[in-house]
């Protein structure tokens, strides 16, 4: 039985990624920081939480996974962490913080993983340059595969700076939510990553070409598209609004220009708003003078709980997504799942999953003018928003997570033949014989 570890200081999808590795039949040892077991600091204070918090801290668990398969360290500091984004402090004390955080966690899962001698070893981008550092120095036969969960950052760097120009407004913005555009040790770092691993796991087509862009051959590049509860979000059925009630557009992400957030507002601003309204869910932290020139009569929902999102989902007809660059954009699938059609960018997973006008759109990114005419669309053919919500529902369905699981094991598979190959390779070369196992 091969034995596999998957590394995440915080969460994102590696729970779904560690069930993988347990379902094809490997062994499996997972390590973060912050999880919710007997014996944990969370589990301690979690009575102490208020009602929101304490949500948040049950989902710092999987049922899938036992007990002793969860390896903790530094949970103090991920608690930490996690209270410092609870008080929105961020920038460069919370990238100092967590810079630091992934050096201590790398050493110390490294020294572990050299001794149990594992076979692979999953980790996560941004977080694995000094884990993948030791491993290759000290352990050199544990296979070292990097789970990119977002768009290449140093590919991404080239857009955002063109961004600088074409939405001079938002540029100051978009310099806060992208310290890559003032620090090109940060490129430098994510390019080492990027040399330290050996095979790739992705969401998207996307994430495939940014990083090709980086030198990565891409038979290196494994995609596996994240999945959709589809149990949680769908809908039963998709009526055509009335004429006289508007068209209802949602985005889910919060305020970020790095998300389109310029072009989606500007878009707004062309679209008479009695036939239609807009409505963003997330951190609102657009500045006052552009949000009274841009989004008078834009709604801000603030933050919703995950949990809580196919219920509003349900009030919704139509979602944006045109993001600058995205790993894959879950919300954008789960919003589908809940029959609505989409207005995406090809810098995202809608590349892989979207066809125009059967289940959205794919306009240009940077695209004011683009994003407003297909709201414009939608608005004049609200008749075909019921037929293209269920094409979405079916696209969506495919998306399971337990398709991930298969393509996750599958590429797990391949990977380690193929090095076992390159191994036996290396040995007859050098040995001009076989023997052994490896």
């Amino acid at each position: 039985m091969k034995s596999i570890a998957v590394v995440h200081p915080g969460k994102q999808h590696s729970f779904q990624t560690a069930k993988a590795v347990k379902l094809a039949g490997a062994s499996l040892e997972y390590f973060t920081t912050v999880y919710d077991k007997p014996g944990s600091l969370t589990h301690a204070v979690k009575p102490f939480l208020g009602k929101t918090d304490s949500e948040k801290a049950n989902t710092r668990r999987c049922t899938d996974l036992n007990d002793d398969e969860v390896k903790q360290f530094f949970e103090w500091y991920g608690l930490y962490q996690l209270l410092m984004m609870r008080m929105h402090i961020t920038g460069e004390e919370y990238d100092r913080i967590n810079d630091r955080l992934n050096v201590w966690f790398g050493h110390r899962v490294a020294r572990h993983l050299k001794r149990e001698n594992v076979d692979l070893v999953i980790s996560y981008d941004n977080n694995s340059a000094t884990l993948f550092s030791d491993l290759k120095e000290k352990a050199p036969n544990i296979i070292r595969v990097l789970d990119v969960s977002a768009a290449n950052r140093v590919y991404m760097k080239k857009i955002y700076e063109e961004d600088l120009q074409v939405s001079p407004e938002f540029a100051d913005k978009l310099k806060d939510e992208c310290p890559i555009l003032g620090d090109q040790s940060i490129c430098e770092r994510i390019q080492e990553e990027i040399n330290l691993s050996q095979y790739f796991l992705v969401g998207s087509s996307f994430v495939k070409k940014s990083l090709e862009y980086s030198g990565v051959k891409p038979e290196q590049i494994y995609v596996c598209p994240y999945g959709v509860d589809t149990d949680k979000f769908c809908r039963e059925r998709i009526e055509i609004r009335p004429d006289e009630e508007p068209i209802r557009f949602v985005f889910i992400g919060g305020t970020k220009q790095l998300k389109g957030l310029s072009y989606m507002l500007q878009a707004f601003q062309q679209i008479d708003n009695k036939k239609a309204t807009f409505t963003i869910i997330g951190t609102d932290n657009i500045c006052s003078d552009l949000k009274e020139k841009y989004a008078k009569n834009v709604t801000f929902l603030g933050m919703i709980l995950h949990e809580k999102m196919p219920e509003v989902l349900q009030n919704y007809d139509v979602m944006l997504f045109p993001s600058l660059g995205e790993g894959f954009g879950l919300s954008m699938a789960e919003a589908m799942a809940c029959g609505l059609p989409v207005i995406s960018t090809a810098n995202t997973g809608a590349y892989d999953i979207v066809s125009d006008a059967q289940n959205g759109f794919i306009v240009p990114i940077q695209d004011a003018d683009a994003i407003a005419n297909k709201m414009q669309w939608f608005i004049n053919n609200r008749e075909e928003i019921p037929r293209m919500g269920q094409n979405a529902m079916k696209t969506v369905s495919e998306l399971t997570w337990d398709n991930y699981y298969k393509q996750v094991a599958a590429a797990i598979g391949e990977i380690i033949e193929r090095e076992k190959g390159n191994c036996l390779t290396k040995y007859i070369s050098s040995n001009g014989r076989i023997a052994g196992t490896f």
